[in-house]
This record gives C-alpha cells, structure tokens and sequence, in this order.
C-alpha cells in the first residue's frame, strides 16, 4: 500500500541516526529516575513534576519502562519507541479523514508529510518524541470521541485529554476547545459533565504549579502584538523547509493565507443557516482538530512571548506545523462538496507534500550528521573531561552522579584515540591548508554563554581528508597529555550548493565551541577513519587559546 512507504522509509530513517545518548532537557529523565529508584514511594509525584512549564509523565513513564526492563536507560531504544507516537498520530488523522471522506487514495499526502524528515528534530529526539507528539495525539482522540457518531461512548475523551495536559502543557487547551465543541453541537448533558471536569482538572493540574525562567511575558500590550505575530507563522511555519534565513517571512505569508481561508469558510458558513441543522454551529471533527492545533499554537506564542518571534520557528516544533498543515487540508477537503474541486485540491497537495519530502531528505540529514557528530564527541568529553562542548553551554555540566542509571556508548576507542595521537607527534602543518580562529564573545547569539565562545575555520583542505565521520582533535602539550574532540561543519554549504557543485576543492570545515578545556596551548588537528586506518592531520600547532581575538564586527 502506497500509504505505508513513507511509515516505513521514514521509520529506516530514524533506525539508521537515533542514538544512545542524552540531549539537553533529557536530563530531566535521568534526574526522575534517579529520584524514583532511590525513594520509590515518591514515584507517583516525580512522574508528575513539572519539568519546565509541563508534566512529562508520559516520557519519564517511557524512560522508566526502559530502565526496569533494561537495567539501564537507553534513549536510542526510547527514540525507536517514540516513533510509535507518531504513527499514533497518523493514525488520528486517519480517522478524522475518513469521518468525511471515502477514497482512500486523498490521505496519501498526509501520510507523505507526516512521516519525512520534516519532523527529525522532534523524534530523535527522546523526550519531546513522548512530549510533543503525544500532546497531538492524545488531544485529536480526546476530539474523536467527542464527535456526534461517538455520543454513546464520549466519556473516553476525558483520559485522552488528562492524557494530553501531562504529555505537555499545550495538550490542556484541547479541554476549553473539546467544551466549546460540545456546547456548539447543544450537547447540554455532555457539555455540563465535560465542564465539571474541566473545572476540577484544571485546579488539580495547576496545584504546586509555578511558571519557570523559560517563559517570560512582556508587559501588556506589547505582548499582544508579539504574540499575534508568533501565532500567524506559526500557521504558516511548514514552510520553514524550503528556506532557513527567509523562514519567518515565508510563515508569515503562509499563515496569513492560511487563517484568511479558514475565517473566509466559516463566514460563508456563518450566512447559510439553513445548512446548519440542530447545532448553534457547524463545526466538523476536521474542524475542530484544526482549531485544536491554532490553540496548540497559540499556547506555545504565549510561552514564547519573551523570546524573539522566530523562536515559534524551531526545528523541534515541526511537528506542531505539519500537523497544522495536515489538518488545514483534511479541513479543506471536508468543505469541498464537488469532486472535481476536490481532486485538484488533493493533486496540488499531493505534489506539494511530495516536494516538501524530498526536500526534507536532501536538506536535513547533513544537519542531522553535524548534531549525531556532537552527541558523539559530548559522549567521549564527558566520559573523558566531565564537560559537554554541545550542551550546558548557559549552565554548569551536570555530575557524573546524574548519569547513574545509564552509560554513555564508546564511539571514540582508546586505540583509536592514541592511534590519532602517535600519527601527529611528528607531523608538520602543510603550508596550503588555512586555518583562522576567531573569539565570538561579542555576538548576541552566544551572550548567554558562560564560557569563551571559539570558532575555527580550515580551508585549502587535501583531497585527501573525507567529507563526513571528520574530528577536530584538541591536545594540549603539557603532562599528562590530554585530548578533546570536537565536531566539525561545512561551511556555507546548502543542500542546493552541495547537488549543484562538482569540485570539492573549494571545501571549508567550520567548528564552533565554548572553551571549557583547562589548558593553553593546544595543537589542532582533524581525525578520521578510512578503510580500517586511522588518519589524522595537523591544521594548526601551539596555538594558545587566551591569544585568539574577537572577530571583525559584520558591517
């Protein structure tokens, strides 16, 4: 079946980069089990408590799992399981599509945008592949047994929206639309049940409650009109895939058109009355999944106020825009009454959702390739130095005492690593190979750092040296020897420049850090493998790192 070839690539997908090695809030994982394991009878209350602004109880509950039937945590294995959510997911919008719709050929687009790489950054990741997707899904099934053919059996939307606030905090706006759904359908009976819930959910939830440092609200009204810019990209923000640097502009627009269709259909609707039968309004279950996502969206435009708009555009929140967008047709198509309309429609969207998934598949695995190289290099750091280059960089590093209950995987063996070190010990710099390093202090990006901010660039590089699984290798020349590895970048190479250039000479190896490694001077070199030898080349001898100046200010 043609709906089942993108599950199944995508699924390869994940299989082939997911790893075993913690990113960022996932440590709010390990802080959890560690807490658990040690005072069980605390269980209940650190499986509910707050991490940020939300109750991630499905994803410490998952984390958990692993750690009881593993003996250790294993987030790869975590990864892997949270694609199921997003086939749980997929299977949501099949049962919102065909509450309208009879040919299955029309939901292939929704199966082609769904499961693409479109949505890499949230289910590679451990965490937010509970977190994020299961907020979705939990809320469009709470929606499904709302809907009018499910009057006998409507009280299972309760656990699915319980379900939905404790995945994430978004999830709890499912609750004010699912009431207002049943009250436009004069559903009193259910509509005053839903209501008593709501009610003392809502004051359970928000027990102990306390917002965190990430959310931060500028006065009033000047938040209104952040957050209503933030809102409408976010309507828009699936086109963030075609451009990073014109992201915001081309979400706008998207956004834009997007809410005038839907604010354009509903007053069509508001003035033929005679169609509308016994309701105070016709609102479809495509409908009310859509105004379910805007909700969604407009939470996270909240929560977001105090950061710059862009930040709605976050590769981890893809997940929220392809649903957006997957809902915003499956609305469409539930409207259009003549099926000739209604076979454009799918055909323009066919071919976009096709050309937004091979995009996805040229674009993202090099950014994929550069974030696995530095949970690499973090993982042989860490084990190594007690530092992460890629991660805390606001922060103090955790302790080792935090990663009891796991084991960071040894992609960096002993040999290998000496291997690289006794090839360099006689080495000389070759006099064609450039190497600039720069101290980034002074730009905004990297104020928050509490760490000197490095930037190296190499260019002139041999034909030699391979263009992907390349290190950089820092090693002091002081007693005992010590070595840091740190992951390197293309430069200012795109996913069109990459198919378009043929001459690989104009190479150029970018690597940006926080200088958290204790010595001075330092030789530079980069480490690969090949064929089963270990290789290595100097780029760069004695540098001292105090000695490296700001760069030049960009006009």
């Amino acid at each position: 079946m043609i709906i089942l070839i993108p599950l199944f690539s995508f699924g390869v997908f994940i299989l082939a980069h997911a790893l075993n090695i913690p990113y960022n809030d996932d440590e709010a994982l390990l802080y959890s089990l560690n807490q658990i394991i040690a005072v069980p009878e605390d269980s209940f209350s650190a499986l509910f408590e707050q991490q940020n602004d939300h109750r991630i109880f499905f994803s410490r509950l998952a984390s958990l799992t692993i750690k009881l039937v593993s003996g250790k945590m294993n987030f790869r294995v975590m990864i892997i399981c949270g694609y199921l959510n997003l086939v749980l997911l997929g299977y949501s919008f099949f049962l919102i599509y065909k509450s309208a719709n009879i040919r299955l050929a029309f939901f292939i687009p929704v199966a082609v945008l769904l499961f693409s790489p479109i949505v890499y950054a949230t289910h590679l990741w451990a965490i937010t592949s509970f977190e994020y997707t299961l907020a979705i899904t939990f809320s469009l099934y709470c929606l499904i047994f709302l809907q009018p053919s499910k009057q006998k059996i409507w009280f299972w939307s309760i656990p699915f929206a319980i379900a939905a606030a404790v995945s994430n905090l978004d999830g709890l706006s499912v609750i004010p639309v699912g009431l207002v759904w049943l009250i436009t359908q004069k559903r009193k009976k259910e509509s005053m049940y839903f209501a008593l819930f709501a009610i003392l959910y809502v004051i359970i939830f928000f027990i102990g409650f306390h917002f965190s440092a990430a959310s931060r609200f500028p006065p009033f009204p000047q938040i209104i009109g952040i957050v209503f810019k933030a809102f409408v990209s976010y309507c828009g923000s699936i086109l963030k895939v075609l451009s990073d640097s014109h992201g915001i502009v081309l979400s706008t627009i998207a956004g834009a058109c997007i809410l005038i269709v839907f604010i354009g259909i509903n007053v069509i609707k508001f003035f033929k009355k005679k169609d509308w039968g016994d309701v105070l309004f016709p609102i479809s279950l495509a409908e009310i999944g859509f105004l379910e996502l805007l909700a969604c969206g407009m939470m996270i435009a909240l929560g977001r106020a105090g950061d710059v708009a862009g930040s709605m555009l976050a590769i981890r929140f893809q997940v929220y825009a392809v649903s957006t967008f997957i809902l915003f047709y499956l609305f469409v198509l539930s409207v259009l009454k003549n099926e000739k309309y209604k076979r454009y429609f799918f055909l323009f969207f066919l071919l976009f959702a096709l050309s937004l998934n091979a995009l996805s598949y040229l674009k993202y695995p090099d950014a994929v390739a550069v974030h696995n190289d530095e949970l690499k290099v973090d993982s042989y750091n860490f084990t190594n130095h007690t530092f992460f280059l890629y991660q805390y960089t606001e922060n103090p590093d955790p302790g080792k005492l935090l990663y009891l209950h796991y084991e960071f995987p040894e992609y960096f063996s002993k040999e290998k690593i000496d291997s690289w070190y006794e090839g360099l010990k006689e080495g000389v710099v070759s006099p064609q190979i450039q190497f600039v390093s720069e101290n980034l202090d002074h730009l905004p990006e990297y104020k928050k750092w509490i760490y000197p901010v490095i930037h190296f660039e190499i260019n002139n590089l041999p034909a030699s040296v391979p263009d992907k699984d390349v290190y950089l290798a820092l090693y002091n020349l002081e007693k005992p020897v010590k070595i840091f590895l740190v992951a390197i970048r293309h430069g200012n190479v795109t996913w069109l420049r990459k198919i378009l250039q043929s001459n690989s000479a104009d190479r150029s190896f970018l690597a940006t850090f926080p200088r958290k490694m204790p010595d001075k001077i330092y030789n530079i070199a980069l480490c690969w493998k090949s064929k089963g030898i270990n290789n290595s080349i100097l780029v760069a001898r004695n540098l001292n790192l105090d000695d490296i100046r700001k760069a030049a200010p960009i006009d």
